[in-house]
């Protein structure tokens, strides 16, 4: 027979386990409770070791995401251009590798790219040399 302690305990497990099973059921990583992790830019490099003026070079970067996410590229740089190749499919402004053109003076130029996964953002600057 079932006393009212034995109830009272019944009762006590029962919910118990009811609200463990019910915390861990919105594991959905598409749900607004998801944390999202900023894209990671690791490195940014230059096709050309030795840039001189007016010279195209490509500048790549490589990007990490933790969620896998699809990243969108943005290129900005202090002197020179970046530019659409149509030689080489679309480059410029929202590629990854872009195409930068070195201005006609010497000196050193730094190229910025900024990447995203529609929710965060991260930046890295190469400087380039160019002689």
């Amino acid at each position: 027979m079932i006393n009212k302690s034995h109830f009272s305990i019944i009762y006590y497990i029962s919910s118990l386990w009811i609200v463990l099973v019910m915390s861990g059921c919105d594991n959905d990583p598409n749900s607004s409770d998801a944390v999202n992790h900023a894209p990671e830019i690791q490195e940014l490099f230059q096709d050309s070791p030795v840039v001189t003026t007016n010279q195209y070079v490509y500048i790549n970067a490589v990007v990490v995401d933790k969620d896998n996410d699809e990243i969108q590229y943005a290129w900005s740089c202090s002197a020179g251009r970046i530019l659409i190749d149509s030689d080489h499919g679309r480059y410029g402004l929202a590629s990854n590798p872009c195409r930068w053109r070195a201005p006609d003076t010497p000196g050193d130029f730094v190229v910025t790219c900024v990447v995203s996964d529609g929710m965060e953002t991260s930046s890295k600057s190469l400087t380039i040399t160019v002689q």
